[in-house]
């Protein structure tokens, strides 16, 4: 079975806090990790809540499984690189 790539950008906003961070980096890394393993090198149809999977589905499927767990989440953009497609799912 062929399958696409795909590249996701989150984008959180927000004041940083006396540190100077917005959220601490580990934090961000470990939600990111748990949607990646949800998506990565799995038929996106069969993944429960997706199909089917467009890129709009993938930024609003991306974007519910992060609300919750990272403060300032504000955008999530999912793109094709070999067709240069993309969507965005922002809070506006």
């Amino acid at each position: 079975m062929h399958g696409h790539s795909y590249r996701a950008k989150v984008t959180l906003r927000g004041e940083p806090d006396a540190q100077g961070m917005l959220l601490d980096i580990g934090h961000f890394t470990q939600a990111l990790e748990q949607v990646r393993q949800k998506l990565d090198h799995h038929f996106l149809d069969d993944v429960p809540g997706l199909p089917p999977a467009t890129l709009e589905r993938l930024c609003s499927y991306i974007w519910h499984e992060l609300q919750g767990k990272l403060t300032g989440l504000y955008q999530v953009e999912v793109s094709r690189d070999m067709t240069g497609d993309s969507a965005v799912y922002r809070l506006d």
